[in-house]
Protein backbone atom coordinates (compact mmCIF):
# COMPACT_ATOMS: atom_id res chain seq x y z
CA UNK A 1 0.00 0.00 0.00
CA UNK A 2 1.33 3.28 -0.86
CA UNK A 3 1.88 5.94 1.67
CA UNK A 4 -0.67 8.17 -0.02
CA UNK A 5 -3.42 5.62 0.35
CA UNK A 6 -2.48 5.08 3.95
CA UNK A 7 -2.86 8.76 4.63
CA UNK A 8 -6.27 8.77 2.95
CA UNK A 9 -7.53 5.93 5.11
CA UNK A 10 -6.37 7.66 8.31
CA UNK A 11 -8.07 10.85 7.17
CA UNK A 12 -11.27 8.94 6.47
CA UNK A 13 -11.09 7.30 9.88
CA UNK A 14 -10.73 10.72 11.57
CA UNK A 15 -13.67 12.13 9.59
CA UNK A 16 -15.80 9.13 10.51
CA UNK A 17 -14.90 9.59 14.14
CA UNK A 18 -15.76 13.21 14.01
CA UNK A 19 -19.13 12.36 12.43
CA UNK A 20 -19.89 9.84 15.16
CA UNK A 21 -19.00 12.40 17.84
CA UNK A 22 -21.20 14.97 16.14
CA UNK A 23 -24.04 12.49 15.95
CA UNK A 24 -23.73 11.67 19.64
CA UNK A 25 -23.61 15.38 20.49
CA UNK A 26 -26.71 16.03 18.37
CA UNK A 27 -28.53 13.16 20.15
CA UNK A 28 -27.67 14.56 23.52
CA UNK A 29 -28.81 17.99 22.44
CA UNK A 30 -32.06 16.50 21.12
CA UNK A 31 -32.68 14.63 24.37
CA UNK A 32 -31.98 17.80 26.33
CA UNK A 33 -34.36 19.74 24.16
CA UNK A 34 -37.02 17.06 24.66
CA UNK A 35 -36.51 17.06 28.39
CA UNK A 36 -36.74 20.87 28.51
CA UNK A 37 -39.88 20.86 26.42
CA UNK A 38 -41.42 18.18 28.65
CA UNK A 39 -40.48 20.13 31.72
CA UNK A 40 -42.02 23.29 30.30
CA UNK A 41 -45.19 21.39 29.37
CA UNK A 42 -45.42 19.95 32.89
CA UNK A 43 -44.95 23.39 34.39
CA UNK A 44 -47.64 24.76 32.09
CA UNK A 45 -50.02 21.95 33.11
CA UNK A 46 -49.30 22.55 36.79
CA UNK A 47 -49.93 26.25 36.33
CA UNK A 48 -53.19 25.50 34.54
CA UNK A 49 -54.23 23.13 37.31
CA UNK A 50 -53.36 25.71 39.94
CA UNK A 51 -55.36 28.29 37.99
CA UNK A 52 -58.30 25.92 37.78
CA UNK A 53 -58.12 25.23 41.51
CA UNK A 54 -57.91 28.96 42.18
CA UNK A 55 -60.95 29.49 40.01
CA UNK A 56 -62.84 26.77 41.86
CA UNK A 57 -61.85 28.30 45.21
CA UNK A 58 -62.89 31.70 43.93
CA UNK A 59 -66.22 30.35 42.72
CA UNK A 60 -66.77 28.48 46.00
CA UNK A 61 -65.97 31.59 48.01
CA UNK A 62 -68.22 33.72 45.84
CA UNK A 63 -71.23 31.40 46.18
CA UNK A 64 -72.10 32.40 49.84
CA UNK A 65 -71.62 36.04 48.96
CA UNK A 66 -73.91 35.64 45.98
CA UNK A 67 -76.48 33.85 48.13
CA UNK A 68 -76.27 36.61 50.77
CA UNK A 69 -76.68 39.22 48.06
CA UNK A 70 -79.71 37.41 46.69
CA UNK A 71 -81.14 37.11 50.23
CA UNK A 72 -80.48 40.79 50.86
CA UNK A 73 -82.24 41.69 47.63
CA UNK A 74 -85.14 39.38 48.35
CA UNK A 75 -85.61 40.53 51.96
CA UNK A 76 -87.03 44.01 51.18
CA UNK A 77 -89.43 42.46 48.71
CA UNK A 78 -90.69 40.05 51.35
CA UNK A 79 -90.96 42.86 53.86
CA UNK A 80 -92.97 44.97 51.44
CA UNK A 81 -95.33 42.11 50.71
CA UNK A 82 -95.69 41.42 54.44
CA UNK A 83 -96.42 45.07 55.27
CA UNK A 84 -98.93 45.35 52.44
CA UNK A 85 -100.60 42.16 53.60
CA UNK A 86 -100.85 43.42 57.18
CA UNK A 87 -102.23 46.77 56.05
CA UNK A 88 -104.74 45.02 53.82
CA UNK A 89 -105.91 42.75 56.66
CA UNK A 90 -106.15 45.68 59.08
CA UNK A 91 -108.17 47.68 56.57
CA UNK A 92 -110.51 44.74 55.99
CA UNK A 93 -111.01 44.26 59.74
CA UNK A 94 -111.72 47.97 60.16
CA UNK A 95 -114.30 47.90 57.37
CA UNK A 96 -116.00 44.83 58.85
CA UNK A 97 -116.03 46.39 62.33
CA UNK A 98 -117.45 49.65 60.98
CA UNK A 99 -120.11 47.76 59.06
CA UNK A 100 -121.07 45.80 62.18
CA UNK A 101 -121.31 48.96 64.30
CA UNK A 102 -123.36 50.65 61.60
CA UNK A 103 -125.71 47.66 61.35
CA UNK A 104 -126.23 47.59 65.12
CA UNK A 105 -126.65 51.33 65.63
CA UNK A 106 -128.18 52.49 62.36
CA UNK A 107 -131.68 52.48 63.85
CA UNK A 108 -130.46 54.63 66.72
CA UNK A 109 -128.49 57.04 64.57
CA UNK A 110 -131.22 57.42 61.96
CA UNK A 111 -134.29 57.03 64.14
CA UNK A 112 -137.08 58.56 62.04
CA UNK A 113 -139.26 59.05 65.10
CA UNK A 114 -136.99 61.44 66.99
CA UNK A 115 -137.36 64.20 64.37
CA UNK A 116 -136.34 67.48 66.01
CA UNK A 117 -137.86 66.67 69.38
CA UNK A 118 -135.92 67.58 72.53
CA UNK A 119 -134.96 64.68 74.81
CA UNK A 120 -136.28 66.19 78.03
CA UNK A 121 -135.41 63.60 80.67
CA UNK A 122 -132.97 61.20 78.97
CA UNK A 123 -135.33 58.26 79.53
CA UNK A 124 -135.95 55.83 76.66
CA UNK A 125 -139.04 53.76 75.94
CA UNK A 126 -136.95 50.62 76.48
CA UNK A 127 -136.31 51.73 80.06
CA UNK A 128 -139.98 52.64 80.60
CA UNK A 129 -141.06 49.22 79.29
CA UNK A 130 -138.64 47.55 81.72
CA UNK A 131 -139.92 49.65 84.63
CA UNK A 132 -143.47 48.62 83.77
CA UNK A 133 -142.47 44.96 83.43
CA UNK A 134 -143.43 44.89 79.76
CA UNK A 135 -141.79 43.65 76.61
CA UNK A 136 -141.00 46.45 74.18
CA UNK A 137 -143.39 44.96 71.61
CA UNK A 138 -146.23 44.98 74.17
CA UNK A 139 -145.40 48.54 75.17
CA UNK A 140 -145.52 49.72 71.57
CA UNK A 141 -148.80 47.92 70.95
CA UNK A 142 -150.39 49.39 74.08
CA UNK A 143 -149.71 52.97 72.96
CA UNK A 144 -150.36 52.27 69.26
CA UNK A 145 -146.76 53.12 68.45
CA UNK A 146 -144.97 51.82 65.32
CA UNK A 147 -143.69 48.26 65.64
CA UNK A 148 -140.22 49.21 64.41
CA UNK A 149 -139.68 52.02 66.92
CA UNK A 150 -136.26 51.37 68.56
CA UNK A 151 -135.95 50.87 72.31
CA UNK A 152 -133.55 53.84 72.36
CA UNK A 153 -136.28 56.29 71.31
CA UNK A 154 -136.56 59.09 73.89
CA UNK A 155 -139.75 59.17 75.93
CA UNK A 156 -140.74 62.62 74.64
CA UNK A 157 -140.33 61.56 71.00
CA UNK A 158 -142.47 58.49 71.65
CA UNK A 159 -145.14 60.66 73.27
CA UNK A 160 -145.31 62.94 70.24
CA UNK A 161 -145.65 59.85 68.01
CA UNK A 162 -148.79 58.56 69.76
CA UNK A 163 -151.85 58.85 67.45
CA UNK A 164 -154.21 61.68 68.33
CA UNK A 165 -157.08 59.20 68.71
CA UNK A 166 -155.08 57.19 71.28
CA UNK A 167 -154.12 60.41 73.10
CA UNK A 168 -157.81 61.30 73.41
CA UNK A 169 -158.55 57.83 74.75
CA UNK A 170 -155.74 58.12 77.34
CA UNK A 171 -157.39 61.34 78.58
CA UNK A 172 -160.84 59.75 78.77
CA UNK A 173 -162.16 61.61 75.76
CA UNK A 174 -163.50 60.89 72.33
CA UNK A 175 -161.39 62.15 69.49
CA UNK A 176 -164.17 64.47 68.37
CA UNK A 177 -164.22 66.08 71.81
CA UNK A 178 -160.48 66.63 71.77
CA UNK A 179 -160.61 68.05 68.27
CA UNK A 180 -163.33 70.48 69.32
CA UNK A 181 -161.47 71.50 72.48
CA UNK A 182 -158.24 72.28 70.62
CA UNK A 183 -160.07 73.71 67.58
CA UNK A 184 -158.57 71.35 65.04
CA UNK A 185 -159.69 71.37 61.44
CA UNK A 186 -160.57 68.34 59.38
CA UNK A 187 -156.94 67.83 58.25
CA UNK A 188 -156.18 66.37 61.68
CA UNK A 189 -157.53 62.84 62.09
CA UNK A 190 -157.32 60.11 64.71
CA UNK A 191 -154.26 58.69 62.93
CA UNK A 192 -152.39 62.02 62.99
CA UNK A 193 -149.63 61.89 65.59
CA UNK A 194 -150.30 64.06 68.60
CA UNK A 195 -147.00 65.83 67.90
CA UNK A 196 -148.10 66.96 64.45
CA UNK A 197 -151.58 67.80 65.71
CA UNK A 198 -150.33 69.96 68.57
CA UNK A 199 -147.81 71.70 66.30
CA UNK A 200 -150.85 73.04 64.41
CA UNK A 201 -152.67 74.11 67.58
CA UNK A 202 -152.83 77.74 68.66
CA UNK A 203 -151.33 78.50 72.06
CA UNK A 204 -154.49 80.21 73.27
CA UNK A 205 -156.38 76.96 72.67
CA UNK A 206 -153.69 74.65 74.03
CA UNK A 207 -152.65 76.61 77.13
CA UNK A 208 -155.92 78.39 77.82
CA UNK A 209 -156.67 82.07 77.90
CA UNK A 210 -156.43 82.37 81.67
CA UNK A 211 -153.02 80.67 81.85
CA UNK A 212 -151.53 82.24 78.76
CA UNK A 213 -149.63 85.15 80.37
CA UNK A 214 -148.30 82.96 83.19
CA UNK A 215 -147.19 80.43 80.57
CA UNK A 216 -145.26 83.10 78.66
CA UNK A 217 -143.58 84.35 81.83
CA UNK A 218 -142.63 80.88 83.02
CA UNK A 219 -140.86 80.02 79.79
CA UNK A 220 -139.46 83.46 79.06
CA UNK A 221 -141.50 84.12 75.93
CA UNK A 222 -141.51 87.67 74.62
CA UNK A 223 -144.27 89.94 73.37
CA UNK A 224 -143.88 88.55 69.85
CA UNK A 225 -145.60 85.39 71.11
CA UNK A 226 -149.36 85.81 70.96
CA UNK A 227 -152.40 83.59 71.42
CA UNK A 228 -152.39 82.87 67.68
CA UNK A 229 -148.81 81.56 67.78
CA UNK A 230 -148.77 77.85 67.05
CA UNK A 231 -147.43 75.37 69.59
CA UNK A 232 -144.95 74.10 67.01
CA UNK A 233 -143.24 77.51 67.01
CA UNK A 234 -142.44 77.43 70.72
CA UNK A 235 -142.34 73.68 71.38
CA UNK A 236 -138.56 73.33 71.48
CA UNK A 237 -138.21 76.49 73.59
CA UNK A 238 -140.61 75.04 76.16
CA UNK A 239 -139.06 71.57 76.06
CA UNK A 240 -135.51 72.96 76.39
CA UNK A 241 -136.56 74.95 79.46
CA UNK A 242 -138.26 71.85 80.88
CA UNK A 243 -135.07 69.83 80.25
CA UNK A 244 -132.95 72.37 82.13
CA UNK A 245 -135.33 72.34 85.09
CA UNK A 246 -135.34 68.55 85.12
CA UNK A 247 -131.54 68.33 85.11
CA UNK A 248 -131.30 70.95 87.86
CA UNK A 249 -133.72 68.94 90.00
CA UNK A 250 -131.68 65.77 89.40
CA UNK A 251 -128.40 67.47 90.30
CA UNK A 252 -129.14 69.97 93.07
CA UNK A 253 -126.30 72.25 94.06
CA UNK A 254 -125.69 71.99 97.81
CA UNK A 255 -124.58 75.19 99.47
CA UNK A 256 -121.80 74.67 102.01
CA UNK A 257 -122.89 75.09 105.60
CA UNK A 258 -121.39 78.07 107.38
CA UNK A 259 -119.52 77.20 110.52
CA UNK A 260 -120.52 79.34 113.53
CA UNK A 261 -117.86 81.80 114.54
CA UNK A 262 -117.12 82.33 118.22
CA UNK A 263 -116.65 85.93 119.23
CA UNK A 264 -114.10 86.52 122.03
CA UNK A 265 -115.70 87.65 125.27
CA UNK A 266 -114.95 91.22 126.28
CA UNK A 267 -113.69 91.77 129.81
CA UNK A 268 -115.78 94.59 131.14
CA UNK A 269 -115.70 96.11 134.58
CA UNK A 270 -119.05 94.55 135.34
CA UNK A 271 -117.71 91.11 134.48
CA UNK A 272 -114.73 91.72 136.76
CA UNK A 273 -116.96 92.82 139.64
CA UNK A 274 -119.27 89.83 139.12
CA UNK A 275 -116.27 87.52 139.22
CA UNK A 276 -114.91 89.15 142.37
CA UNK A 277 -118.24 89.03 144.26
CA UNK A 278 -118.14 85.31 145.11
CA UNK A 279 -114.60 85.71 146.46
CA UNK A 280 -115.59 88.63 148.66
CA UNK A 281 -118.57 86.69 149.98
CA UNK A 282 -116.34 83.74 150.83
CA UNK A 283 -113.87 86.00 152.67
CA UNK A 284 -116.70 87.63 154.63
CA UNK A 285 -118.06 84.24 155.66
CA UNK A 286 -114.62 83.14 156.84
CA UNK A 287 -114.23 86.30 158.88
CA UNK A 288 -117.62 85.76 160.50
CA UNK A 289 -116.73 82.21 161.49
CA UNK A 290 -113.42 83.38 163.00
CA UNK A 291 -115.17 86.07 165.05
CA UNK A 292 -117.65 83.50 166.43
CA UNK A 293 -114.85 81.30 167.62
Amino acid sequence: MSEENKNNEELNDEVSGLNEEAAETAGEVSEADGTAEASEAAETADAAAEGSEADEVSETASEPAAEEAETAEAAPAKKKVSVKLIIGIAAAVAVIAAASIFAVNSKNWFNPYTKDYIDVDGITIGEIADMQGMELSDFLAFYDLPEDMPASTPEKAAFYTIPAGKYAEMNGMEFSELAELLVWDESITEETTIGDALDQTKLINYVGEEQFEAFKEEFGLGDEITGDTLWGEVRNIVDTKTKEEYEAAQNPTEEPEEEPTEEPAENTEEDAEAAAAPAEATEAAAATEAAAE
